[in-house]
């Protein structure tokens, strides 16, 4: 708007300057071109107005047909897309719950799998007092604030319990012979039912609940590591004892010695 009263006033002075000059002709004709430019401006709107309104009275329907299709497709396309955030919502929440449920169970296995081998090497640690074990008074009294370790990049897990001993050093090997035997002996007696007292892989009859390693802890207890045996446990243990093969030191054939 200023620029325009601006350009407004420029004008009006120049045609007064024009006329005060005698200059009659170019103050006329500059007077002038506003008012045609105007006017022209004017006409190209009607024309304009007057066009659409032609092509709105012989197009109307098609017009109609095509706004109706528009609004329709809008429609559509919302619906569309909020049904599918919705979707993606529902999708999203049934993957949260699932992904809890499937925590949950491994939680509540993991936890039925740690007290069912607690309670076999419970009933076997009471017999271990001439070996160096005081037995345990309750069963939680065996239990590790690390129950579960997992081995083998998360296939087999380890179950780990303190054993509580009345001597500064026991003799793990011994203890460790010892509490499988009496476990093998358990789980055949069937004492533990749902546990099997053995897993056969490629031929080999292995215990179906093994006691992995034994460690003597400095402080007052024996660490027990124990698992349920399946496919995956025994694939664990061949590849440790291949590895432990491996790592031997290689023997000089040519010492007289050997």
């Amino acid at each position: 708007m200023e620029l325009l009263k601006k350009r407004l006033t420029q004008w009006s002075e120049c045609v007064q300057k024009l006329w005060a000059e005698g200059s009659y002709i170019r103050a006329s004709l500059t007077f002038l071109v506003v008012p045609v430019v105007i006017a022209l401006m004017i006409v190209l709107v009607a024309l304009g107005i007057s066009a659409v309104v032609g092509i709105l009275r012989r197009h109307y329907a098609e017009l109609i047909a095509a706004a109706l299709g528009l609004w329709a497709f809008a429609a559509w396309w919302d619906k569309h897309k909020a049904e599918k955030i919705e979707r993606e919502s529902k999708k999203q929440e049934l993957q949260k719950r699932q992904e809890y449920a499937n925590r949950l169970e491994a939680a509540q296995t993991e936890t039925a799998t740690y007290e069912a081998q607690a309670k076999v090497l419970f009933s076997v640690a009471r017999e271990l007092g001439a070996l160096g074990i005081a037995p345990p008074a309750t069963l939680s009294g065996i239990y590790s604030p690390r129950r579960m370790i997992p081995s083998a990049n998360g296939t087999v897990s380890l179950s780990l319990f303190l054993l509580p001993k009345d001597r500064e050093t026991v003799d793990t090997d011994l203890l460790k012979h010892i509490a499988q035997t009496k476990i093998d002996q358990r789980l055949q007696a069937g004492e533990f039912p749902g546990i099997p007292d053995q897993h056969v892989y490629r031929g080999h009859v292995y215990s179906g609940l093994t006691v992995d390693m034994v460690r003597d802890s400095p402080g007052g207890f024996v660490e027990v590591y124990t698992a349920f045996v399946d496919d995956a446990y025994c694939r664990y243990n061949e590849n440790r004892e291949l590895n432990k093969y491996r790592l031997l030191p290689s023997v000089d054939r040519r010492d007289t010695d050997y």
